[in-house]
């Protein structure tokens, strides 16, 4: 997206998709970004839920085997219209651990905590 934005013709996006206008590419890759952000704020709703029972078990169970504390996604764009690029600090997840959150939440009853 670095790409396009510093060069919209000549960008890996523009071959993509040769037959966009400047206008219509820009607000396909703002749909992109606003898709992207909220997909990422749904995970990291279900990394609170994971990170909430993981606490409670520990509570609950000192010495039991709940030591699960998942970091949250970076989001790497800013707030709408412009959703400009932000640099991830290294606290953050990577993608790679969608599949741990993904796995967790199948593999264990996560009831809301009352």
């Amino acid at each position: 997206m670095r790409d396009y934005n510093e060069n919209p013709e000549s960008s890996s996006f523009s071959k993509l998709l040769p037959c966009l206008n400047a206008t219509d590419a820009n607000k396909s890759l703002d749909l992109a970004k606003f898709a992207i952000k909220n997909l990422l704020s749904q995970m990291n709703g279900a990394i609170d839920i994971i990170n909430e029972r993981e606490k409670m078990m520990r509570d609950l169970h000192p010495t039991g085997p709940y030591n699960i504390t998942l970091k949250h996604f970076c989001d790497p764009f800013g707030p709408p219209p412009d959703y400009q690029d932000i640099q991830c600090s290294p606290n953050y997840s990577n993608f790679s651990t969608f599949e741990m959150v993904r796995f967790l939440l199948n593999n264990r009853n996560m009831k809301t905590i009352t």
